[in-house]
């Protein structure tokens, strides 16, 4: 018998109702390795195929009750991938294109007198299930490869982030939420996850709730009823319905309505809707996926998020990490986009010059994250022309925001920003970036705190930061009481939401 890749050895199902024949072909495969099921009838056949990991069924064409072309279709219902072989008294073209039609991969006839061509057989049809088996997980490989090639980046954050994503892909009846700060790519983790799972065949849909009004989202999430209200002149089937057996993105929920919030709660909880105007109560098969920028478990203490929605929206937990936190992946991204715009505007581009790389690695994303550098790219291969192929330092234009004040170079030399000690030249260029990014960071949380009069939660979102996050970002400079402002009063709490 031909060696195989499987771990055990190859398991044949034989159908027979003549005992004496079902015996003897029972010892002649055992004795050639293989491990030996066998039935007297059609439905006991089917019942063990049922219960047993079967590689082959060689399945005779005449028994009582139920024939063996019965017992062939019932095997490849439940298993299109199991191999058939039919014995048949009559070797005659009709009786092969009667086997074939019902599924079975061979056909051989009975008595068997030549016991070399049936192992053949036997052997040709276990090469075909291993080949189909390796064309599987090939299938399944490139599957999921396909389901992460939108995440780029190869930081030990983003590493993490993709190992995760495999872990909770299979649990699809626990909600799942996606945090992370704006321009992130919270919406292609979303889909990695359901490209990832068992419904990526299904529609996945999203719906921005920050985007639409209140009575608006109940009619996209839940449907309507012809007639239920002014202008509802036909049925509107909800996202809830259509998403069935995929998955359904709640983009923004932290923006959602506080009337909308208990809706949502009802339906996560019954597991079904109701259309607006209707009384019939629809179960829906929908994966339920939530994204937002906001601290929600802040948003609770607030008073302005039900901690039972929470509750059932954060089943698991996917924080998407900003770009600042992807050391190394900004090149990388840089890349992908302009690979991806070239490709649009058909353009051909064969890198980024060394200077663009970084002064994109050095510049501050923290305002829109992956987002904001893919439209610095876009921008960038606009300015480059036709006739350019290296997108370089002069294409790039960082509109729209203040960056971390550079040193002007003149005949003098370097005309160094206030607050930026000098000394630092003498340091490790770790060690000086370091003491340059501290600096910066508390003259920027200083700033902005000014600005809002020390309202922490204005300051982070002037900043496009969580404000859990800003208030760390304050912790990490010492940044705390008043008495480290100019002009506050002694006593007062930059805490203090004034």
């Amino acid at each position: 018998m031909a060696t195989s890749q499987r771990e055990r050895p190859p398991v044949i199902l034989l159908v027979d109702d003549e005992k004496l024949f079902l015996s003897a072909l029972r010892r002649n495969l055992k004795g050639q390795g293989y491990v030996v099921h066998t039935a007297e009838s059609g439905a006991e056949g089917l019942a063990l195929f049922e219960a047993e990991a079967i590689d082959v069924a060689v399945v005779d064409l005449a028994m009582e009750h139920m024939d063996g072309l019965e017992v062939i279709r019932g095997i490849r219902a439940v298993s299109p991938q199991t191999e058939c072989v039919l014995l048949t008294a009559h070797g005659t073209l009709e009786a092969a294109e009667e086997a074939f039609r019902a599924g079975a991969s061979d056909y051989f006839e009975k008595p068997i007198l030549d016991f070399q061509r049936f192992h053949q057989i036997l052997r040709k049809c276990l090469e075909v299930r291993d080949l189909r088996a390796q064309s599987d997980r090939l299938a399944a490989e490139l599957h999921q490869r396909d389901a992460f090639e939108s995440l780029i980046g190869r930081s030990r954050v983003m590493q993490q982030l993709v190992a995760r994503i495999r872990d909770y892909a299979p649990h699809e009846q626990i909600s799942v939420l996606i945090t992370g700060e704006s321009g992130t790519g919270k919406e292609r983790v979303a889909r990695a996850l359901h490209t990832a799972s068992n419904r990526s065949r299904g529609p996945f849909l999203a719906i921005n709730c920050a985007a639409i009004p209140a009575n608006l989202l109940e009619s996209e999430l839940f449907g309507h009823e012809r007639s239920a209200f002014t202008g509802a002149d036909r049925r509107r089937i909800g996202m809830f319905e259509t998403a069935t057996n995929g998955t359904l993105l709640l983009d923004e929920i932290g923006d959602m309505p506080h009337e909308m919030q208990a809706k949502l709660l009802r339906v996560l909880q019954q597991r079904e809707v109701t259309r607006i105007g209707g009384t019939e109560a629809i179960k829906i098969n929908t994966r339920v996926v939530s994204a937002t920028h906001r601290d929600l478990r802040e948003m609770v203490e607030e008073g302005s998020f039900r901690k039972d929605l929470l509750f059932r929206l954060n089943g698991l937990e996917l924080h998407v990490p900003p770009l600042r936190d992807r050391e190394g992946d900004v090149r990388l991204l840089a890349y992908h986009f302009a690979r991806a715009y070239a490709e649009q505007a058909g353009m051909t581009v064969k890198g980024i010059h060394h200077d663009a790389v970084a002064a994109l690695q050095a510049h501050d994303w923290s305002d829109n994250n992956v987002r904001e550098l893919e439209t610095a790219i876009q921008r960038a291969m606009v300015h480059m022309g036709r006739g350019d192929e290296v997108l370089q330092l002069q294409h790039l234009q960082f509109a729209g925001r203040a960056t971390v004040p550079r040193p002007a170079v003149s005949d003098q030399g370097l005309a160094l920003p206030e607050g930026f000690e000098s000394d630092w030249f003498e340091l490790d260029y770790g060690d000086a970036r370091k003491e340059a990014s501290d600096w910066f960071r508390r003259v920027y949380v200083l700033e902005r705190l000014k600005k809002t009069g020390y309202n922490v939660t204005r300051a982070a979102e002037m900043s496009g930061v969580a404000r859990a996050n800003f208030r760390k970002m304050m912790k990490a400079s010492g940044v705390s009481r008043p008495s480290d402002f100019q002009g506050t009063r002694p006593g007062d709490d930059a805490d203090d939401e004034g």
